[in-house]
């Protein structure tokens, strides 16, 4: 069986780093945005398109000099699939969701620390900036939201949300209706958190991943 070369190798290697740098900006995408706001797109194209450019060269050169050749076209579809799901938004949409069950033992243990507390003070204490607490017309915790991006007002914010009340659910798939020429309900609550929601993912049970304009 043939061995692969020396810049074969380089190249595999490379892209191995490559393929980690993916995984962990998809992972962290909400966090990176947190700090550079919409530059956040300038910033992957420079860190993890480019260098896809640059390895694509690598394996076409190498699939017309090097054999055997099944390591060059193996390289080009890991590159190629790698940077459409990342373009698409599928990759960061993943990386959401692993982030979110990473960290979902800490917004659990949260959760139950703030439902069991007595008053708004207390929660507030609980939450010490990193969560928001929506009470109820019964003065009973509805919605949590621990947010993933500071309130920007070109792109609004992103949180996990904690809501076993479904509120939030009918008010995704009331705006969803909305936006395609349903009629507007305005027993539907739409402001949670003093911000009007533009959408929501279901994650895992009562758990969402919302998207929210700014105040």
């Amino acid at each position: 069986m043939p061995k692969l070369s020396e810049r074969m190798r380089r190249s595999f290697l490379w892209a191995g780093l490559w393929t980690i740098a993916v995984v962990v900006g998809c992972i962290c995408y909400y966090n990176l945005q947190n700090v550079l706001g919409v530059l956040v797109g300038m910033f992957f194209l420079a860190t993890l398109l480019l260098p896809a450019i640059i390895l694509l060269v690598c394996f076409l050169v190498a699939l017309f000099k090097e054999k055997p050749k099944l390591p060059s076209i193996f390289g080009m579809v890991l590159v190629i699939t790698l940077s459409a799901l990342f373009i698409s938004g599928v990759g960061i949409q993943w990386g959401s969701i692993a982030r979110f069950y990473l960290e979902k033992w800490n917004y659990e243990s949260t959760v139950a620390q703030i439902l069991s507390a007595q008053n708004d003070e207390e929660r507030k204490s609980i939450c010490a900036g990193k969560c928001k607490v929506e009470v109820g017309d019964n003065g009973k915790p509805e919605q949590i939201i621990f947010p993933w991006t500071r309130v920007d007002v070109l792109v609004g914010w992103y949180g996990i949300v904690y809501d076993p009340t479904d509120k939030i659910l009918r008010a995704h798939k009331a705006e969803q209706e909305r936006r395609n020429g349903g009629s507007f309900n305005p027993s539907i609550k739409r402001i949670f958190f003093e911000a009007p929601l533009l959408g929501a993912e279901r994650l895992s049970g009562n758990w969402y991943f919302c998207y929210l304009w700014h105040d």
